[in-house]
């Protein structure tokens, strides 16, 4: 998912000419089901067994809670990148590329 300017989009859609996904009730189901379609892998440094309860529960602060109504996206992690396709989980800044999928850089500064 992206958000822009306060909003959740899915992926791959213009947040300029698409309608934002709506956070207090379920998307229609056609669009739940094209939304849960959208998964990555996320890089061992955030899934090893010493990180992924880290990593879990950083994703759970993505909660959406009228999702959860949705058989599609119900108790579904969701990593959410910010205009620039980027994010912070813990203490690594996540990016994704076209080539490379998602990227976590390792960056104790907290700074984007």
């Amino acid at each position: 998912m992206r958000r822009f300017a306060g909003e959740i989009y899915e992926w791959g859609t213009d947040p300029l000419s698409a309608d934002p996904l709506p956070q207090e009730f379920p998307p229609e189901p056609a669009t739940a089901r094209r939304v849960s379609t959208h998964t990555v892998g996320l890089p061992p440094a955030l899934t090893h067994p010493g990180a992924i309860d880290a990593t879990i529960a950083a994703l759970e602060g993505n909660f959406f809670a009228g999702w959860q109504a949705s058989s599609w996206l119900r108790e579904q992690l969701v990593l959410v990148l910010d205009e620039n396709c980027q994010t912070r989980v813990r203490d690594f800044l996540i990016s994704y590329d076209d080539e490379l999928g998602v990227v976590a850089v390792h960056d104790e500064t907290g700074l984007s």
